[in-house]
């Protein structure tokens, strides 16, 4: 199974969010993919990002960086399509889906729901359709070939092309589905990266948890 993230230098925000130097003297997309290789190896992390020519520079230096990671390039603005054709390109199956500004993401909960989905059998499985984990820590898991029935469904949403499984609560009723809530309520929080002030709040939260990111149950 494959790890796809998804990633763009473009954020009009937090401009080149990625590349920035965070509190542990890593760059943010360092900080998630060296999370991230705790459980997986580089041939099974697939870098999703935009094939406009403010990504070189995020092509170029995750290549030098990680020299066993892929990457694939595609449309700029439909995220939606751009994992579709990646997954194509790719012959890829089951995929895990992972935004790469959701850099406090566990390698650990990744894996545990990972198992989950193929001891289950599951056609996806998620954590964001009853969210009980922060914004910025959201796992989703598919089929390619439930991905690309889903696909044909929504390709024309403006919406769905930007946050991919947005429709996926009112789709999600013909395969299945296991969406998965923690035993604590935390979801009040937010550590994604966005903008200038989720940058200060990650750092106070990675210098305060020495780095060490995980969450229980």
């Amino acid at each position: 199974m494959k790890v796809i993230l998804i990633a763009r230098m473009g954020s009009t925000r937090l401009p080149g969010k990625h590349l920035i130097k965070l509190q542990n003297e890593k760059t943010a997309i360092e900080t998630l993919i060296d999370e991230l290789l705790l459980e997986f190896q580089p041939c099974d992390i697939l870098l999703c990002i935009t094939d406009s020519k403010e990504d070189d520079v995020l092509e170029k230096y995750i290549s030098k960086t990680y020299e066993k990671i892929k990457i694939y390039r595609g449309h700029k603005s439909n995220v939606l399509k751009r994992i579709r054709d990646c997954i194509n390109q790719e012959e890829i199956e089951d995929f895990i889906r992972i935004n790469a500004d959701n850099i406090l993401t566990s390698s650990k909960l990744i894996r545990a729901f990972m198992d989950m989905h193929q001891i289950l059998g599951m056609d996806f499985t998620c954590n964001t359709q009853n969210r009980s984990l922060p914004k910025g820590i959201s796992i989703q898991i598919i089929r390619k070939s439930t991905f690309l029935e889903y696909y044909e469904v929504v390709k024309d949403n403006i919406e769905a092309q930007e946050h991919v499984f947005l429709d996926m609560r009112n789709y999600v009723n013909n395969f299945a589905n296991v969406s998965i809530e923690g035993s604590k309520q935390i979801n009040n929080e937010n550590l994604a990266l966005d903008t200038p002030e989720d940058l200060e709040r990650i750092n106070q939260y990675i210098h305060h948890t020495k780095g060490n990111i995980y969450y229980e149950n």
